[in-house]
């Protein structure tokens, strides 16, 4: 004969297995968003943001470029 106890406790083993097949898959998919984390932090470390002012030089230095070798905005739009 079997005990109530012997049941419940192969239930909560089968219980336990699946609620760690769960927490598996779902530390399993933390991990990979702190890939992804990492990885786009290393991204944005390697290429900044531009500034306003940065922005502003390079705007500059084109022109003068453009000034330089007599180029129009219509010569570029043409390439």
């Amino acid at each position: 004969m079997t005990r109530p106890h012997q049941r419940l406790g192969r239930k909560s083993e089968q219980s336990r297995f699946r609620a760690g097949e769960s927490l598996g898959e779902q530390r399993y998919q933390e991990l990979m968003r702190g890939l992804s984390d990492l990885f786009q932090q290393e991204n944005q470390q390697a290429v900044p943001h531009p500034t306003a002012a940065r922005r502003a030089e390079v705007i500059e230095e084109i022109n003068a470029l453009m000034s330089r070798y007599g180029l129009t905005v219509e010569d570029i739009d043409d390439l």
